[in-house]
């Protein structure tokens, strides 16, 4: 018999044991594809806790809009719940001030002036020994006090210099006169005419193109995107609701503009009263008050005075406001919502921290998304030029 070779051999085995090996077992198969799912976000709710109530609001990312990014923000003062303070605040006199770039705090309660230069942990006693009925702030903290005939300026390192106002009015005019600030420089407003100082007071310039495009009274000033903004509200019997907005930017330029608030007036709506983010519906009336349409792209100013005179923006560190009860930031690509149902009527100032101050009364309340409410302090009108908390 002839000899298998192994090769044979081996083709031979390989094949009976391929013939008899059981079939391999196929792949289970793919699961099927998860079903889809929409979820919806509902808005924003209010969360009532023990001791504070603040927004739960989920906020978009700054970047989005082009908000400034903050990350400052520390806790200072006695947690509280807003909702114990009495909603009537009418007969209120202090106001306060905040510097945008800086630590520097100031409340008057006329004529006192109480600062802070650490954010609010401390206060104490300045301009002393003057009746001080106006004062102001800078991005860096230098505090102004108007008294008399003299302006009092502190620096951020606590010195202060009083120097003369000794700039006139005419012998017709009322002469009514405040201070305010446009960036670094100072702003005295006289009547209808605006002073402007860039050496904290030793000198000044008068603003020639003003004439009575400025009308001195007691409404709002207040700083906004760079620029210093007036707003007077005008009511009578008959129906008159006007807004007199007035804005001098950091060019020296003012704008003027009037806003009824009756069907012809001007409006700035939300584009939505839900969504966390929204841009701004604006109408503005013709110049002869017959009709009202979409505000024109190339009225920036006028939409930017229409803005400040409906909303009202406070600015620090970053431009508050509240619309219809929200707590909104007006930011450079639009607004975002950070507090729904804000417990206050009004914004009185913003920090460099981007937290937002209150003076209920006599006390100062802060509020920030990430420590709450806190009570700073009660300013009293001292007695006998003591104060006390």
């Amino acid at each position: 018999m002839r000899r298998i070779t192994p090769l044979i051999g081996i083709a031979i085995g390989t094949a009976l044991l391929l013939r008899g090996a059981p079939p391999a077992p196929l792949a289970p198969p793919s699961p099927p594809p998860p079903a889809s799912v929409t979820i919806t976000v509902p808005p924003p709710l209010v969360v009532h806790m023990e001791t504070q109530v603040q927004s739960a609001a989920v906020v978009p990312p700054a970047s989005a809009l082009g908000c400034p990014v903050l990350d400052n923000d520390d806790p200072i003062g006695k947690l509280v719940d807003p909702s114990t303070f009495e909603e009537d605040n009418q007969w209120a006199t202090a106001v306060v001030h905040a510097a945008a770039r800086a630590p520097q705090l100031a409340v008057r309660n006329d004529p006192f002036v109480w600062v802070s230069d650490d954010r609010g942990r401390t206060f104490h006693r300045a301009f002393e020994g003057r009746v001080v009925t106006h004062t102001a702030i800078t991005p860096s903290g230098v505090i102004y006090a108007r008294a008399g005939a003299e302006l009092g300026v502190r620096s951020p390192g606590g010195k202060t210099v009083w120097r003369p106002l000794t700039i006139p009015c005419h012998d017709d005019a009322r002469c009514v006169s405040r201070i305010g600030t446009l960036g670094e420089e100072v702003v005295y407003l006289v009547d209808e005419v605006l002073h402007v100082s860039a050496d904290r007071g030793k000198t000044w310039r008068k603003l020639d193109d003003t004439g009575s495009t400025w009308h001195a009274s007691d409404g709002a000033l207040f700083n906004f995107r760079g620029a210093l903004f007036q707003v007077d509200h005008y009511q009578d019997r008959c129906g008159l609701d006007d807004l007199h907005t007035y804005r001098l930017d950091a060019n020296h330029r003012v704008a003027h503009d009037i806003f009824h608030n009756d069907y012809l007036g001007g409006e700035l709506r939300e584009s939505s009263d839900v969504d966390t983010t929204w841009t701004w519906t604006t109408r503005c009336v013709d110049e002869d008050r017959s009709s009202r349409r979409p505000c024109a792209a190339t009225t920036a100013t006028r939409i930017e005075l229409l803005t400040a005179a409906k909303l009202m923006p406070v600015e620090g560190a970053r431009a508050l406001a509240i619309s219809r009860g929200v707590v909104i930031e007006l930011c450079a690509g639009g607004a975002r919502q950070i507090y729904r149902s804000f417990p206050f009527e009004r914004i009185d100032a913003v920090d460099d921290a981007g937290r937002a101050l209150v003076l209920h009364g006599e006390t100062l309340l802060r509020w920030s998304p990430v420590h709450g409410w806190r009570k700073l302090k009660t300013f009293v009108v001292p007695e006998n030029d003591q104060s006390s908390d």
